[in-house]
């Protein structure tokens, strides 16, 4: 793929098709450093003072709030998958997906977040009051633990979205290309749109292989007789393909149409087709898989 830069009367930018986002999360560790404990370790060992600290973990043990951690990961691995990398720890939402990301967040992972930490705060005030006795033994000191009210403020979790800033460099890029032909800026769309599409390429590649295999039945001979079994088809596989092909039919930058020939036949493929009459119905579960195979087949995924 070449793109071929001209000044244009008007050029479609990022800007124009997609906002930069991300999640933020913030949460309280429970670690606090110990000072009289680390002389206390530099003087055993002859060392100098200051040569090494004692960082105490007071949340050692606690599956509550390893239950945070969690739902923190979860939350960092969603907007993974909902965006598409964009500069550092930015990612590029397009337009079309960015109501249901917001409405996935609002009603799934913030919820899920704030339920972790209401469960944590339950069991925080064990947690102190079993310090003394169990976790820290004689490290204990009562002055390493937060009021409970302070514990809560350092937990919260945030998703933003906004617009691409016109001094982007990604749309810096478009803007000024329209006003002198640069090179320099044209390999960074060209590989910018490029390494899009093939992400693209390989989400539909990926979900197909997927729908194909869960679609399949095993045969296999026990005593004499031949088994045969239904594999596990998964909802949240049909859900993503169907997801594809509704994002990808706005969203394809480079205009590639063998992403589009793929996206529109599984579309094809999927149309009328809900997890129920999968599992209900063997002739609609080898229709969709054949369907998929050729589909695979004719664009050589």
């Amino acid at each position: 793929m070449t793109i071929e830069l001209q000044n244009p009367q008007h050029i479609t930018t990022l800007r124009d098709c997609a906002m930069q986002g991300g999640v933020q999360v913030r949460m309280w560790l429970g670690e606090v450093g110990d000072e009289s404990l680390s002389d206390e370790i530099t003087q055993a060992k002859r060392a100098e003072r200051g040569a090494a600290k004692v960082v105490k973990n007071l949340l050692v043990g606690c599956p509550e709030h390893d239950a945070i951690k969690r739902a923190r990961s979860h939350a960092y691995n969603w907007f993974k998958q909902k965006s598409f990398p964009y500069a550092g720890s930015l990612g590029l939402i397009p337009n079309f997906r960015i109501t249901s990301v917001l409405s996935e967040f609002d009603n799934t992972i913030k919820p899920d977040f704030i339920s972790a930490v209401d469960k944590f705060m339950v069991a925080y005030a064990d947690l102190k009051s079993n310090h003394a006795f169990t976790m820290q033994g004689k490290m204990y000191n009562a002055n390493d633990d937060p009021d409970p009210e302070v514990v809560r403020s350092r937990f919260d979790i945030n998703l933003f979205i906004q617009p691409i800033p016109e001094s982007d460099f990604a749309n810096r890029m478009y803007v000024e290309v329209a006003d002198q032909l640069s090179q320099h800026y044209a390999a960074q769309a060209e590989q910018f749109v490029r390494e899009t599409g093939e992400r693209q390429l390989a989400q539909l590649s990926k979900v197909m292989q997927s729908l194909s295999h869960c679609c399949d039945i095993d045969v296999r001979e026990e005593a004499g007789q031949t088994k045969v079994t239904r594999r596990r088809l998964h909802e949240s596989t049909l859900e993503k393909a169907i997801e594809y092909c509704d994002t990808f039919k706005h969203f394809n930058p480079s205009g590639d149409t063998r992403l589009e020939g793929i996206r529109e036949g599984l579309e094809r493929a999927l149309r009328g087709v809900s997890i129920e009459t999968l599992r209900q119905s063997d002739t609609m579960r080898a229709t969709v898989k054949t369907e998929v195979d050729d589909l695979m087949k004719k664009f050589g995924l």
